[in-house]
């Protein structure tokens, strides 16, 4: 309750303040912060927080604070940079042209239906016992007694299979729907590794009794209950807790959770731990740097800079932490 009243006092004090800060005062002010900094260092550098959470810049090989602690949400540059000045105004800084984009912060809208349902799909589906392929390789049309299909196919041993729903539960099943061995519909979620392909093929599973964990499509099993949820097939579309990175991994790395909170980083290719939330620390998040834009993530992330996010629990602020563990702090 005393964080709930800290946080509103802040963004109070935030509102007053943006009454009596313009537009231009703010691109004044953000592009005097950032446009001396020599541009072989932008990707060098790391945000950090103070004890209040503001936000700035320091350099990841000298610790040297390059922009004070004055910002919120700053982020890395990619090679822009984005970030907020006072809870109200955000904005994203091109460091090639010196200049600033300056916008107030508005609620997010929400997200427009494709069109492409499960119902369309059903609908337009062939007489089929399994699935069909588009020729790109997507699962287009599949058989009526499966609820939900995976758009997405992977190639094992010379043939494509899918994930589906029957009854609401899980099973792989091939183009002609046969079920793959030991993946008979007996699982309450399956959702494959797309960084382990044949013929690791590992998956990511829930059983009705609450068991989770990885397996593989020989039955080898990794991290049993080291992260759980609370996903229920009636009611959510996601094995993941909400938090800021369960929808998107960075160079194969994903955070999982447990009903406490983040377990940690895992390495989807190498199927190991990366960094774990410890009784002092939590992950968050994790995030990048780049010296170059990037388009997408999963195509160009061997060329990302990892940093993850995690937050001390004594103190109650964040700091960075990078591949190599080392933590970026005051």
């Amino acid at each position: 309750m005393k964080k709930k009243l800290i946080l509103v006092f802040i963004l109070a004090a935030s509102f007053l303040q943006a009454q009596e800060v313009s537009e231009s005062d703010v691109r004044k002010i953000v592009e005097k912060d950032f446009s001396a900094i020599p541009q072989n260092l932008l990707a060098r550098l790391v945000p950090y927080n103070d004890k209040n959470n503001r936000t700035g810049l320091m350099d990841a090989k000298t610790r040297k604070i390059v922009v004070k602690a004055k910002y919120f949400d700053l982020d890395f540059f990619k090679p822009e940079l984005k970030g907020n000045y006072n809870g109200i105004y955000l904005f994203q800084y091109n460091p090639a042209t010196k200049k600033a984009n300056i916008h107030l912060d508005s609620e997010s809208q929400p997200e427009q239906d494709s069109g492409n349902t499960q119902t369309d799909r059903k609908n337009k589906a062939a007489q089929i016992s399994g699935f069909s392929l588009t020729e790109d390789k997507k699962i287009k049309n599949y058989d009526m007694q499966y609820s939900f299909f995976s758009e997405e196919p992977f190639l094992f041993q010379g043939r494509y299979y899918g994930i589906a729903v029957r009854e609401q539960k899980y099973g792989i099943v091939d183009e002609d729907g046969k079920p793959l061995t030991g993946f008979d519909f007996n699982y309450d979620r399956l959702e494959f590794n797309t960084y382990s392909p044949a013929p690791q093929c590992w998956f990511k599973f829930l059983k009705e009794d609450g068991t989770s964990g990885f397996i593989n499509l020989n039955g080898e099993m990794k991290f049993v209950n080291e992260f759980k949820t609370t996903y229920s097939p009636k009611t959510s579309t996601s094995i993941y807790c909400a938090n800021a990175s369960q929808e998107f991994a960075y160079n194969g790395y994903e955070i999982l959770y447990s009903d406490q909170g983040a377990v940690g980083v895992l390495d989807l290719e190498n199927m190991k731990w990366i960094v774990k939330s410890t009784a002092e620390s939590e992950v968050i998040e994790i995030n990048y740097a780049s010296d170059r834009k990037i388009e997408n993530i999963k195509k160009d992330s061997r060329d990302l800079r990892l940093y993850f996010l995690m937050y001390d629990k004594k103190r109650e602020t964040k700091y960075y932490m990078d591949q190599n563990l080392t933590a970026y702090r005051l």
